[in-house]
């Protein structure tokens, strides 16, 4: 193979990898830092705690007719419990889901958005 061939394709194998690794790292949250704003005061204030932990989203949409709210658990050993409850209300069109935006792990809270899947 010509030297010029090999250089080609060792600098697009390069390329490739360094795409995958920064796709890695977007995809999990580890680059950028994941944030988060709300327009609830209270919410925002508690999202400035530094033991705070905001989980990445990823490619997830959020729900239809959204809800936010803190759901308190409580200490069980070394970790947290949250017990979550969803049922569909009426004229609802489709399923309900709950996902966790962010967790205190310190005071066991988790702040959660819910609302219906969308499709």
């Amino acid at each position: 193979m010509p030297r010029r061939a090999s250089i080609g394709i060792l600098s697009l194998l390069a390329v490739l990898l360094m795409g995958c690794v920064a796709f890695s790292l977007y995809y999990f949250g580890v680059w950028p830092k994941p944030s988060l704003t709300v327009d609830d005061p209270a919410i925002s204030e508690w999202l400035q705690n530094g033991d705070v932990v905001i989980h990445p989203r990823g490619f997830n949409r959020d729900p239809l007719g959204p809800h936010l709210y803190l759901d308190p658990g409580e200490s069980v050993g070394e970790g947290c419990q949250w017990h979550t409850h969803l049922s569909l209300q009426g004229g609802d069109p489709g399923p309900r889901i709950a996902r966790t935006l962010a967790t205190n792990y310190g005071t066991c809270e988790r702040l959660v958005i819910e609302g219906v899947s969308p499709r």
